[in-house]
């Protein structure tokens, strides 16, 4: 997947990620477990736009994007460019971004939301009113890169059921996710609020496959990991390298 022109702003930083340890994820069926909310039905080879989702499909070739659940924030002529939402990781705000995180004693969970670009920090947040510098994808939800703007939303205390931080991202070039689509790799199905801010996501893509995909499907796949993300960096000046003890 190639990274497409998109016009928002991100944070450098060259030296962020020193490592990835991938864990599985438990889904269990037990009763607390909360329920997809419904959605309308839709063809499994429904239109992708965005603020939809794209679902892999069991069996996905590349191993990145395998039980992934991707929230397509902008699709046109120009390319496609989305977030994993169902990538949960154990590494705070304040251990990715410092400098931010001093505004929030409240420990946001940094989300891996892909493999692409892994120097830009960006954030889905809700909000009643437009916001300046970031890009409307439904409802009242917004996305941006712009660390003025995930600053604000801190200090109002935007809850982690309205904002959620993502390290890297999805991108398609022109006409690439067209031609994943025809080859059966997405299926594309209508995203809500409650599956984006989701409080059990890696738990999403197998209730996502469940309700639209019919039973009997015996194509194995690995479970949905979630990720550590260690390192420091600071949104202005000179970046740190990753502490050697994370």
């Amino acid at each position: 997947m190639r990274n497409p022109e998109i016009s928002l702003t991100g944070w450098p930083f060259w030296a962020l990620l020193l490592c990835f340890q991938w864990v599985g994820v438990a889904v269990g069926g037990g009763t607390d477990a909360p329920e997809v909310p419904a959605a309308p039905r839709v063809h499994a080879d429904a239109d992708a736009d965005a603020g939809m989702l794209l679902v892999a499909r069991r069996g996905m070739s590349d191993p990145r994007f395998r039980k992934s659940v991707i929230l397509l924030t902008t699709h046109d002529d120009g390319g496609s460019f989305g977030i994993i939402i169902n990538r949960a990781s154990v590494t705070p705000l304040q251990r990715v971004l410092p400098e931010v995180g001093k505004v929030t004693e409240r420990a946001y969970p940094v989300y891996f939301g892909g493999p692409v670009g892994m120097n830009r920090v960006m954030f889905l947040v809700r909000h009643a009113e437009g916001l300046a510098r970031a890009l409307h994808v439904l409802d009242d939800l917004y996305f941006s890169g712009d660390r003025s703007t995930l600053e604000k939303m801190l200090l109002q205390g935007k809850s982690e059921s309205e904002l959620r931080v993502y390290v890297g991202y999805a991108g398609w070039g022109p006409g690439q996710l067209a031609g994943e689509l025809s080859n059966g790799d997405w299926l594309v199905v209508p995203a809500t609020l409650e599956m984006i801010f989701s409080d059990a996501p890696g738990a999403l893509w197998d209730r996502l496959m469940d309700r639209y995909v019919p039973s009997g499907n015996l194509v194995w796949s690995p479970a949905a990991p979630t990720c550590r993300i260690s390192g420091r960096m600071q949104v202005s000046g000179r970046a740190r390298l990753p502490d050697s003890t994370a």
